[in-house]
């Protein structure tokens, strides 16, 4: 039960005049207020001060029908599958990706069954942090990793967020924000993807990948894009005469460690784009690697084929940054320059030299040269 405590005061000034002040606390544990309401004339009459105090009155009364309306508000029952229901409908509305209603849809359903098994609340605010700690702890002793384990807490606490953006919840009704992400433990992920040239088109040519999969695996393995870069290019960001892909930064990755550059396609990439084409069509609207034809891009798909291709590296936590780091490895083993390795994967070392060094690099472009010969064994 909501409680509201609110309280009247008042000082004598030095000049006879009196001083009325409010304070409040809406709820035990939640925040206090003071303000000063308003000051009388020096030394007020009898009547005047009366008529003071009623106006004080009044606005407590105000104050306090504020405060009562907002505690019915968040009394209101509402139901967590109703509430789910509600928000799964508004991440389709704003256009999130399929990926992420699916996945919110999967981490609530599976919060709901376990608080009604273990005769949890059946309202969004009677989760507590007890309870979101004990499912946390519930799902790595299921086996799932920590990192899967903390993106399901942040998917219900982008779900909280929204119910009190809505007034649905109190803001100190928030256990998500609370209760304590798992520990990620990055050593776990695999250093070396693969071992040898042999091993590289071993995995590749494996026949359980389908021509557009392959194609799209290869195009990230051989020119060291992020999955953001790749999703995003665009048949008019290619420049087939002058042999080069113009990666362009997102207006909302300013602050990030990246910037734009013409990334030179050697001839084994070549050979994967004439492929693509053949899948997306070479529009110049068209994404290089979408979906539906090329005409929409392409999400976490490459996330869902490394992990299950049935491949030997089944298992060892591939992921699209894996061929990424791959292709960083290659080249640093055909160069000791590793400011034009940086330059090629977009990354931002030395600000100040990016900004004066060319956009087409020729070292740079001799060094993409010399892995393409290495991989095609020439």
């Amino acid at each position: 039960m909501l409680q509201t405590y609110i309280s009247l005061s008042e000082k004598r000034n030095q000049d006879g005049s009196i001083s009325f002040f409010m304070d409040w606390q809406h709820q035990p544990s939640g925040p206090r207020g003071h303000i000063k309401l308003f000051r009388s004339e020096a030394d007020p009459s009898k009547a005047s001060l009366r008529r003071w105090r009623e106006d004080a009155a009044r606005i407590r009364n105000d104050k306090r029908k504020e405060f009562e309306a907002d505690s019915r508000a968040y009394m209101q029952p509402c139901a967590l599958d109703r509430a789910g229901l509600e928000y799964q409908r508004h991440l389709k509305a704003v256009g999130k990706s399929e990926s992420l209603q699916g996945r919110f849809e999967l981490g609530a359903m599976e919060f709901i069954a376990y608080s009604r098994a273990n005769a949890g609340p059946a309202n969004v605010s009677g989760v507590t942090v007890l309870l979101a700690s004990r499912w946390r702890d519930f799902l790595l002793e299921k086996g799932m990793a920590a990192s899967s384990v903390n993106t399901r807490l942040a998917d219900l606490s982008g779900w909280f967020d929204w119910l009190q953006g809505e007034g649905r919840l109190p803001a100190e009704r928030h256990p998500w924000k609370i209760v304590n992400r798992c520990d990620v433990d990055r050593q776990q992920r695999p250093r070396q993807v693969f071992a040898s040239r042999e091993d590289f088109w071993a995995f590749f040519n494996d026949e359980r990948w389908t021509d557009y999969q392959r194609n799209t695996l290869l195009l990230l393995a051989m020119s060291g894009l992020r999955m953001g870069e790749a999703a995003n290019l665009r048949w008019s960001d290619y420049d087939q005469g002058a042999g080069v892909l113009s990666i362009k930064r997102q207006a909302k990755r300013e602050t990030t460690k990246r910037h734009e550059r013409l990334l030179p396609v050697p001839a084994c990439l070549r050979q994967v784009l004439i492929a693509l084409a053949i899948h997306t069509g070479a529009s110049p609207d068209n994404f290089i690697v979408g979906i539906r034809g090329g005409s929409d891009r392409i999400q976490t798909q490459p996330n869902k084929w490394l992990a299950g291709n049935g491949t030997p590296h089944q298992g060892m936590g591939l992921h699209p940054h894996s061929l990424r780091r791959w292709y960083r490895m290659a080249l640093e083993s055909l160069s000791e320059q590793l400011w034009h390795v940086d330059d090629l994967l977009g990354h931002h070392t030395n600000r100040t030299r990016a900004a004066y060094t060319p956009a087409v690099n020729p070292a740079a472009r001799l060094l993409v040269d010399q892995f393409s010969a290495w991989l095609l064994g020439a």
